[in-house]
C-alpha cells in the first residue's frame, strides 16, 4: 500500500474512533444525542457570550442606548412556509404561513433577554412549526430593552390578539426564554384583565423570573452554556423599567395562574433556568391549570429551537399539542 493511501486510511480510521467516543460520552454520560453534544460545544467555542461580566453588560446596553435600535433584517435561510408581514402595529411583524388554508395561529415570541434580536435559529422553528401545524406563526418583532420597556410590547401583541381573535381560529400563546415568560405573563394578563384567552400556551425554558430570585442558580450555572445570572439581570431591570422586576407582568412565576389555558413546558437540566421553570410548573397544577412539563435529560437551554435529533421529537409533540388545542 502506498504511504500516502496509508495516512489516509490512518487518518479516516482515527476520526471515525473519535466520533465513535464522542457518540457514546454522549449517550452514556449525557443521555443526549451527539448532535446535542455538539450544539453544546457550538455554544461553548463562541456560539453564545456567557462569561460577560455586569459591567460589560451594562457598557453593552449603553451602548445600545447611543446606536439605537438596528433595522430589522429578516434572517436568511430557505423558508419553505410563505412568508409575509403584518403592518400597523409599530413593529415589524413576520408571519410564516403553514399552507394556503392555516388551521390555527399562533403567536410566537422570540427569545433573547429582551436586548437581542431575533435569530435564524427562531426564524427556522417558526417555518417548520408552520408546516408541522398547519398554522400561521405571527412573530412580533417587538422593541427591545434598554430602549424600549415592557410595556410598549404589551400594547402591540394585545392589539396583535385581539385582532386575531377576530378570525376565529384557535390561537396558542408560544415563546421561548424571554419570550416564553413575556408569552406566559401575557397570559396571566389576559386572564386578570377578563379578555378572551388563548386555546393553548407552549413554553421553552421560559424566563419566569426575570429579578432571578431563586436558589439553586449556582448550581445549575456549572452546567449551562448559555445563560449567566449577572449577565442577564440588568438586561431585565431594562426590559422593566421603573416597575419591580417581581412584578407578574415581568415575571409570571409571581402571578395568579388560575383559568390559564392547557400549557406545554420544555426545558433542559443543562440551564440555569431549570429550577424556576419546575417552580412554574407545579404553581401551574396548584392552580388547577392542565399542564405538561418535558425536562430534557442532558438538554441545554431552549433546546426544541436547535437543529438537533431531540428537537424533532419536541416538534412533533408540540406541533400535536397546538393541533388538538380548541
Amino acid at each position: 500500500m502506498k504511504k500516502p493511501l496509508k495516512i489516509i486510511l490512518i487518518a479516516i480510521a482515527a476520526a471515525a474512533l473519535v466520533v465513535c467516543a464522542l457518540w457514546a460520552v454522549s449517550r452514556v454520560v449525557f443521555h443526549r444525542s451527539l448532535m446535542a453534544s455538539a450544539a453544546e460545544l457550538f455554544l461553548r467555542c463562541g456560539g453564545v457570550v456567557k462569561n460577560r461580566t455586569v459591567e460589560e453588560t451594562e457598557a453593552y446596553l449603553e451602548e445600545r442606548r447611543k446606536n439605537g435600535d438596528e433595522p430589522f433584517s429578516l434572517p436568511a435561510y430557505g423558508y419553505e412556509s410563505e412568508v409575509s408581514r403584518l403592518d400597523g402595529y409599530g413593529c415589524e411583524v413576520v408571519v410564516f404561513s403553514g399552507s394556503d388554508e392555516p388551521k390555527r395561529t399562533v403567536i410566537y415570541m422570540h427569545g433573547g433577554a429582551y436586548v437581542s434580536e431575533i435569530t435564524v435559529f427562531h426564524t427556522a422553528y417558526c417555518d417548520r412549526l408552520a408546516r408541522a401545524a398547519n398554522a400561521r406563526v405571527i412573530v412580533p418583532i417587538y422593541p427591545l430593552a434598554p430602549n424600549h420597556t415592557y410595556k410598549e410590547t404589551y400594547d402591540i401583541v394585545t392589539r396583535i390578539y385581539l385582532d386575531e381573535k377576530e378570525k376565529a381560529l384557535p390561537i396558542t400563546l408560544m415563546g421561548d426564554s424571554a419570550g416564553g415568560g413575556f408569552a406566559a405573563a401575557f397570559a396571566e394578563y389576559l386572564a386578570s384583565s377578563g379578555l378572551p384567552l388563548p386555546s393553548s400556551l407552549v413554553l421553552f425554558s421560559p424566563w419566569v423570573d426575570v429579578s432571578m430570585s431563586g436558589d439553586r442558580y449556582d448550581e445549575l450555572a456549572a452546567v449551562d452554556p448559555m445563560v449567566e445570572r449577572d449577565r442577564v439581570i440588568p438586561a431585565g431591570r431594562a426590559w422593566a423599567g421603573d416597575t419591580d422586576t417581581r412584578d407578574p407582568m415581568i415575571s409570571p412565576l409571581f402571578g395568579d395562574m388560575t383559568g390559564l389555558p392547557p400549557t406545554l413546558v420544555y426545558v433542559g437540566t443543562r440551564e440555569i433556568l431549570l429550577c424556576d421553570v419546575e417552580a412554574f410548573y407545579d404553581k401551574l397544577i396548584e392552580a388547577g391549570v392542565t399542564a405538561k412539563l418535558v425536562v430534557g435529560e442532558g438538554m441545554n437551554h431552549v433546546y426544541p429551537v436547535f437543529p438537533i435529533p431531540e428537537a424533532e421529537a419536541a416538534l412533533e409533540e408540540t406541533a400535536e399539542f397546538i393541533r388538538s388545542a380548541k
